[in-house]
């Protein structure tokens, strides 16, 4: 059996907390709430009407509304991939080298951006959340009750056929997300791991080429010291080689001028003889003179050798000269040519230890590259797989959107009808007006009444619930005014006892203003009267 449960009309604030008000007075409340919003119209009917929903659960937690007196469909894209076997086959299979993901990754992400979409309608589906926020305030109707309630559009077959349709839509939705997860997974480790061996490799690779740089700088310092040293000493062994060469030429010209020496000495010799001989003449001073002037004539007789020495010596000195400047310029070519022997080797050196450098530059500028482009597309594909992921989880939101938690609504049942009870009033001008549920004043009163909503929100709701039924089914107002028509209060034979009734029960509640009650039971049997 289904079970039935029930929003009434009027509510009442007591201390124990919102309370359903009697029939009676919630006869009474909307008598006066119809004639204070009627204007210059006049009421051919008003009645109690209930608006029947299904209330369908599709898990243990949770369930979904269905309007049962209308006929509307609510649409629902979802998108679907046409080539996530393609994807998780290429991201699973074809990246065990790390050096391939880049080329996998191109190729799978205009597979992951190919999509299908699809619309899913789900007939009378309704927005649950104001009904269900209102859940405590519902009462249960008794087996065997049967309220005025509209036609309804959908039996219980159907109420259960369109919430498997409703589980089937959010299974898929779930089953694609999984789908998608599981690919996500895949990116997540397996990427994530090739990228860790990467870098890993990159690392090892560095530090490998690191030490080969120390090693070469090692060996190639200490031959560049080696063919300094060597260059130093060679340079310097020439220098020594040729500072004696000079010294020897040195050495012999200074016994060049010996002959200067020799010549000076016998001069000299002679010169001291004839100082004796001169000094022995005593008191022959003539004798003395004439000893002076024989020796200054035999020294200007040798004045022609002293030229020849000197002239020969100054010939050799010019020789020795140009054997100097000789040995100058082999000195320096012998010097600059160890140098270039050396400096040449000690280039090629430095230059191999430079090539060495260029090429570790290069192979560590390659694997920063590599590494580059893979964390590229690990992220790049991690990125689109999110932006799909976040993509089907809010299709699955905008579908959980129309579930309320089964625990919002006491008793409810796994398939129960919940009626929405509302105050319905046909005009003479033919004009059909509806009134929601609402809270009983706590003040006193008089016409025109101010009624305050029970919820503000679900008011909202059914309004444009009932303003789109009247807009979309040319029906539906017919069919208010057929139930209007099946259960006219202002017909019933007991209509004004039960108005007085609720009247008084106000007014010992000292809500009626004076007058109120008596206005209210006048316009009543007024109505009645024009219906005879």
């Amino acid at each position: 059996m289904v079970r039935q449960l029930a929003l009434k009309f009027l509510y009442r604030n007591t201390s124990s907390g919102i309370k359903t008000a009697s029939d009676n007075m919630s006869l009474a409340i909307a008598f006066a709430l119809v004639e204070s919003k009627r204007e210059s119209k006049k009421i051919t009917g008003m009645s109690f009407i209930s608006l029947p929903f299904w209330a369908v659960q599709v898990s243990e937690a949770s369930s979904i509304i269905l309007n049962a007196f209308g006929e509307t469909q609510k649409p629902f894209e979802l998108t679907e991939n046409t080539a996530l076997g393609s994807v998780k086959r290429l991201l699973s299979s074809e990246t065990t080298d790390a050096k391939a993901i880049p080329e996998v990754v191109n190729k799978a992400l205009p597979l992951l951006g190919k999509i299908e979409k699809n619309v899913k309608y789900i007939r009378n589906l309704e927005s649950p959340h104001e009904l269900a926020a209102l859940g405590s305030n519902f009462v249960e109707i008794e087996p065997g009750v049967f309220p005025n309630r509209l036609d309804t559009k959908l039996t219980s077959q159907d109420a259960l056929q369109i919430s498997e349709g409703f589980q089937s839509m959010v299974q898929t939705a779930i089953t694609k997300i999984g789908s998608l997860e599981e690919i996500q997974k895949i990116a997540k480790d397996q990427l994530e791991e090739r990228l860790v061996t990467l870098e890993n490799v990159i690392l090892s690779e560095k530090q490998r080429w690191e030490k080969r740089a120390r090693t070469q700088e090692e060996i190639e310092g200490l031959e560049i010291a080696e063919l300094t040293e060597k260059k130093r000493d060679q340079q310097y062994k020439i220098e020594e080689n040729y500072r004696i060469a000079k010294r020897v030429l040195t050495s012999e010209f200074a016994r060049d001028t010996s002959d200067l020496e020799m010549f000076f000495s016998g001069i000299l010799g002679r010169i001291q003889e004839a100082r004796l001989e001169i000094g022995h003449k005593a008191d022959d001073f003539k004798g003395a003179v004439e000893l002076f002037k024989q020796l200054i004539e035999e020294l200007n007789s040798r004045v022609p050798e002293y030229k020849k020495a000197v002239e020969k010596i100054l010939e050799k000195s010019e020789e020795m000269l140009n054997k100097y400047r000789e040995l100058e310029q082999n000195m320096v070519a012998e010097m600059e040519e160890i140098a270039r022997s050396f400096d040449s080797q000690i280039r090629d050196k430095k230059h191999k230890l430079v090539e060495f450098n260029m090429e570790r530059n290069k192979t560590e500028i390659e694997l920063d590259e590599l590494h580059e482009r893979v964390v590229s597309a690990v992220r790049g594909i991690q990125r689109e797989l999110q932006r799909r992921l976040d993509e089907l989880q809010m299709e699955l939101k905008s579908i959980k959107e129309f579930t309320f938690s089964n625990d919002l609504i006491p008793k409810l049942a796994p398939l129960t009808m919940v009626d929405i009870e509302i105050v319905t009033v046909v005009f003479n001008n033919g004009e059909v007006t509806t009134f929601p549920p609402m809270l009983a004043p706590n003040d006193r009163f008089g016409i025109p009444l101010e009624t305050k909503s029970l919820s503000d929100g679900f008011s909202q709701y059914l309004k444009e619930l009932i303003t789109s039924m009247k807009g979309s089914s040319p029906t539906f107002e017919r069919s208010l005014k057929m139930a209007v028509d099946s259960a006219n209060l202002l017909k019933k034979e007991t209509g004004l006892e039960e108005l007085a009734s609720g009247l008084n029960e106000l007014q010992m509640s000292q809500l009626l203003k004076e007058g109120v009650r008596e206005m209210l039971i006048a316009r009543w049997e007024e109505y009645g009267k024009m219906e005879e």
